[in-house]
């Protein structure tokens, strides 16, 4: 019998071409290192953030073994004027007082000056800058909870400062003229009297704490449990705080008396200034949504002595629930196959299960002058597909995550009219109003969510995926942002036309005080810096004036945000410089600097006289002082100059004397 190779029988008669080995599977969808790890922690809890920006300028890390946390802060070389991270600073002894185990989060105050960080037995540290960017000293150690998996945080909020804040809501040109009007931010409560940090704590177990320091700079707690959360319900995995505003509707100052209802002790706080809106969720798919209230005993607080001698007490605080509501939702999302009813338990056509990563409050912003506030907040969740740790296994068929949306509302309720012929020997109220949750659209992305930033100052949500885009959406609306269509009208930096280009991936994202840098944490923990770009509508070498003119109008806004809240400027100033050409920042330096550097810094050093750091550790909001002869360039002053003069006289920045300064000088 003849062999099968003696009769030139060819192998690949019998199995095909070798070069193309189809074995029917799909590919495998490209995921970045340690991808699928990400999407299980932000599953398993809401506090899982590794890397954060603080106002003031300084940037904190987790290491990767995760028994150290890392400073770093952007720098202006000496040298050649560019800027970039610093090398990094530990903090020291923190792995002592966690006691070795691992940290999880880190979250700084509004102010910038107070760190939390979170372990992983959901012990809390808190330490605080006093002087410089890369020096901290830790103000409350972890000893001070119990060792308990229990009571590891699923959400987190610091007590805002009782301080002075302006804000500024947009850039308008009139007359070829950009004005940036100023409105007074007040900030929003719980306050606490004496001025000190405070911090806000939800637990797995179903706990609110309030963490806050004394006058004498000890710390104490108080706790509560939730009522709506018990056996049944399941552990909590996330929570979402903000502070509440707005008061309480009248018909719920008082007991309900009506018979036909059952009765309810609703309590009687003035305002809703100290309150504090929390959207939590379980294990179990249940969705719950509270209005927290603290309330100071005193309420106000100095350090003057009592008439009679004695010690002035210290404020104590204590909780009051005033609101519940429960929403049973599945624990299981599905994208929309069919024209089907989604908002819970709708069929999966391809079996895969969604489940919640992200659980964000978006509050109405403050009513700007002439403008109408919103009413109720909004929550967002993300739900997320498992991602894929083994390489073979086939694409999903659906979004990678689908971002679900819904509207606190109050609902009027009323009786049928024939109880309007029953006869009663207590005048009825009318019923209380009816908390509602009302779905809006769902959003769906190809590739998984990591991040979701909300910059207040803009009223704008970045939405980070894992390809490294940033997608910007307006907080209320969820409407993308896009590159302004008025000319007259500049609302935020992304709104001009600034963009983050694509770039290297990260598990951890966090964003500069004004939005337009980010820190990138890789999954082999290296940080990586981000920059906002602009084409300015270069094509063909040419620029767009217009579009150029947007640009500068948004850098201004920008500034006199960061200036209006405390916060650092050197993310705008790295903007700027970046966007310089190579041959730009050498030209006419000498002359720049005899005829623009002198007058105009020296005239603003003089106004403010603060001391310069050598190493560069100085304070963030006057950053904009500290720029080295040698980078120096004609664009950056006569920017920084009318920005300077728009804070100074009514928030005016002329963009066309700005033009007549650089013009025959184009530094792109």
């Amino acid at each position: 019998m003849p062999l099968i190779m003696e009769d030139s029988i060819d192998v690949d008669d019998l199995f095909g071409d070798p070069t193309s080995l189809e074995l029917g599977l799909g590919g495998a969808a490209p995921t970045i290192k340690g991808l699928p790890q990400r999407i299980d922690e932000l599953r398993l809890s809401g506090c899982s953030q590794k890397v954060a920006w603080s106002k003031l300028g300084a940037i904190a890390y987790v290491s990767p073994d995760g028994q150290k946390v890392l400073l770093r802060y952007l720098h202006c070389s000496p040298i050649d004027g560019k800027w970039t991270l610093s090398e990094e600073s530990p903090i020291n002894q923190i792995a002592d007082i966690h006691g070795g185990h691992a940290m999880v989060h880190l979250l700084w105050n509004e102010s910038g000056s107070e760190l939390a960080i979170v372990d992983s037995c959901g012990r809390i540290s808190v330490v605080t800058i006093m002087m410089a960017l890369n020096t901290v000293n830790p103000t409350r150690q972890a000893s001070m909870d119990a060792d308990d998996d229990w009571s590891q945080p699923v959400g987190l909020m610091w007590l805002n400062l009782n301080r002075p804040l302006f804000g500024f809501h947009k850039a308008t040109r009139a007359n070829d003229r950009w004005n940036y009007p100023a409105y007074r931010r007040r900030p929003l409560g719980p306050l606490h009297p004496a001025n000190k940090p405070g911090l806000v704590v939800v637990t797995k177990s179903g706990h609110i704490k309030l963490i806050y320091q004394n006058p004498d700079s000890r710390w104490a707690e108080i706790s509560t449990e939730l009522k709506a959360v018990g056996y049944l319900d399941g552990l909590l995995t996330h929570a979402a705080l903000a502070p509440a505003e707005g008061k309480i509707n009248n018909s719920l100052q008082r007991k309900t008396k009506c018979i036909f209802l059952k009765p309810v002790q609703i309590l009687k706080p003035d305002i809703l200034g100290n309150g504090i809106s929390i959207a939590a969720y379980s294990t179990y798919g249940k969705l719950y949504f509270y209005r927290i209230q603290v309330k100071w005993d005193p309420p106000e607080w100095d350090l003057t002595m009592k008439p009679g001698g004695g010690p002035v007490a210290f404020p104590t605080p204590a909780f009051q629930i005033l609101h519940t509501k429960t929403e049973i939702l599945s624990a299981i999302f599905h994208p929309q196959a069919h024209d089907v009813d989604y908002i819970t338990g709708f069929p999966s056509p391809n079996g895969s299960i969604y489940n919640l990563t992200h659980l964000e409050i978006i509050t109405a912003p403050q009513a700007v002058p002439g403008t109408q506030a919103a009413t109720g907040p909004c929550i967002i969740a993300v739900a997320s597909i498992p991602a894929q740790s083994q390489l073979g296994q086939p694409p999903p068929s659906g979004p990678s995550s689908i971002l679900v949306r819904w509207q606190l509302d109050t609902m009027a309720q009323s009786l049928h009219p024939n109880f309007d012929n029953v006869v009663s020997k207590n005048t009825a109220s009318s019923p209380k109003p009816k908390i509602i949750f009302r779905k809006l659209d769902d959003i769906y992305f190809d590739r998984y969510v990591v991040s979701i930033d909300y910059m207040e100052a803009g009223s704008v949500l970045a939405i980070t995926q894992d390809d490294s885009s940033i997608s910007f959406f307006e907080a209320r609306s969820m409407r993308p942002i896009t590159e302004n269509e008025d000319d007259n009208i500049v609302t935020s930096m992304p709104n001009a036309g600034f963009t983050f280009p694509i770039d290297a991936s990260g598990l951890h994202i966090a964003f500069s005080p004004s939005g337009c840098l980010a820190v990138v944490l890789s999954g082999e923990g290296q940080l990586h810096l981000r920059c906002m770009e602009h084409s300015f509508g270069m094509d063909d070498d040419m620029y767009d004036n217009g579009k150029f003119t947007f640009a500068i109008a948004a850098l201004a806004l920008g500034y006199v945000r960061a200036c209006g809240s405390d916060a650092s400027a050197d993310d705008i100033l790295t903007v700027i410089v970046r966007q310089l050409n190579p041959g730009a920042e050498n030209f006419r330096h000498r002359s720049i600097f005899d005829l623009i550097h002198e007058r105009r810094l020296y005239r603003a050093r003089q106004a403010r006289k603060q001391p310069i750091h050598p190493k560069g550790t100085y304070h963030a909001s006057h950053a904009w002082l500290q720029i080295p002869v040698p980078a120096t360039n004609f664009f950056l002053c006569c920017v920084m100059d009318h920005i300077k003069h728009s804070t100074d006289h009514g928030a005016t920045f002329d963009i066309f004397a700005l033009s007549q300064e650089w013009q025959g000088f184009h530094p792109f």
